[in-house]
């Protein structure tokens, strides 16, 4: 299993985190919309891959998902479990 967690770098605005994680995968990573992050995330990022834990400025996230969508045009990510704790988000 393969788990991608973010730490209060969800702009919830009154939301679930759960479900603005959803709508980051969907429309983020599924559909590409680069523009929408600026609505769906926070200025800083800090997030936890297998790789390791990072954090970075949002516009450098956005080039990196955008290289990331370019190298892999078909990507589709499948989630199968959104695991929500306070405002940190595991899926």
């Amino acid at each position: 299993m393969l788990l991608w967690s973010v730490d209060g770098t969800l702009s919830l605005g009154g939301s679930i985190p759960k479900e603005v994680a959803r709508r980051y995968v969907e429309v983020v990573w599924n559909r590409g919309d680069i523009n929408a992050m600026d609505e769906i995330l926070t200025a800083h990022q800090l997030y936890h891959d297998p790789t390791g834990d990072a954090e970075e400025p949002l516009s450098e996230f956005k080039d990196f998902i955008q290289g990331y969508r370019q190298a892999f045009p078909d990507l589709h990510l499948k989630v199968d479990r959104y695991i929500a704790e306070g405002d940190s988000v595991t899926f």
